[in-house]
């Protein structure tokens, strides 16, 4: 008995279908779709989770830094000069009117997110001056309470004073009583 040659190679139904590009596609569109919609909704579940974790508190000097910083960006204080030396000199004007009581600063780990807490105390021209800016300022909104829960430093006060007024901006929180010169600020980092 001679065996048949078949000279013409195999043919599409005499080899199975490879399903590696098919497979490769769908696998690699549940990579894309996972990445686009759910690292978002990770992420944040790995920083609330991890919120709190590690604290240390802020150096003196950069917390003045960090909180003056906040009030000149937020447009509450005097106008900013355009140029140095100026708005260097008006810079170190506002810091040495803000004294901070306490300072703390939670990081999830994560690329530098977290939140920083800060207690301070004003000079009574500072917050004068800011109770009658913030109050003309489209810029920032004005809310009404503040966020404050078991991720609160334990100096964070659970209950406002009376007369206590909440700001935001960006991802900033402000508490400024209508008297007095305490004000409370808490900014996260993301």
């Amino acid at each position: 008995m001679a065996a048949s040659i078949n000279s013409r190679g195999p043919t599409p139904t005499d080899r199975p279908a490879s399903r590696f590009p098919t497979g490769f596609v769908v696998v690699a569109l549940f990579v894309v779709a996972g990445a686009v919609f759910w690292r978002p909704i990770l992420g944040l579940i790995v920083v609330l989770a991890l919120s709190g974790t590690r604290s240390r508190p802020v150096p003196p000097a950069e917390a003045v830094s960090h909180v003056a910083g906040t009030f000149i960006r937020w447009g509450i204080v005097a106008a900013v000069p355009e140029a140095d030396p100026d708005r260097e000199r008006f810079a170190n004007s506002v810091k040495g009117q803000v004294r901070v009581v306490n300072a703390v600063r939670y990081s999830s780990g994560i690329h530098g997110d977290g939140t920083d807490w800060y207690e301070v105390e004003l000079s009574a021209g500072l917050a004068d001056e800011m109770r009658a800016s913030i109050a003309r300022s489209p810029a920032v909104h004005k809310a009404t309470g503040f966020y404050s829960d078991d991720a609160a430093p334990s100096w964070w006060p659970s209950q406002w004073p009376a007369d206590a007024r909440f700001y935001s901006k960006d991802l900033d929180d402000l508490v400024l009583p209508d008297t007095g010169t305490r004000a409370w600020l808490m900014r996260v980092r993301t």
